[in-house]
């Protein structure tokens, strides 16, 4: 892994633990992995349940229904725990 990868992952792990994301949740991970995949590819945002999380799933061995629910379980996670995330 780059120094540059590296640095971009520090990154949006602290972005993501200064919302109230906890890194414990497996939304956390998938959080993080479609921050670098929109980073990648702008596509992503128009068709977030139609492409974004199925890349997500196939990367992480699981299924696209698992992705999205983790994914809203962890911002509802932060938001009951922090307000308005943060």
């Amino acid at each position: 892994m780059e120094k540059k990868d590296l640095a971009l992952n520090r990154k949006i792990l602290e972005y993501l633990v200064t919302i109230g994301i906890q890194p414990k949740l497996s939304g956390f991970e998938y959080l993080r992995l479609a921050i670098k995949l929109v980073m990648q590819n702008k596509n992503y945002l128009a068709n977030i349940t139609k492409m974004l999380y199925p890349e997500i799933a196939e990367l992480s061995g699981t299924r696209t229904a698992c992705v999205e629910r983790s994914i809203r379980h962890a911002i509802e996670v932060s938001y009951n725990c922090n307000g308005l995330l943060g």
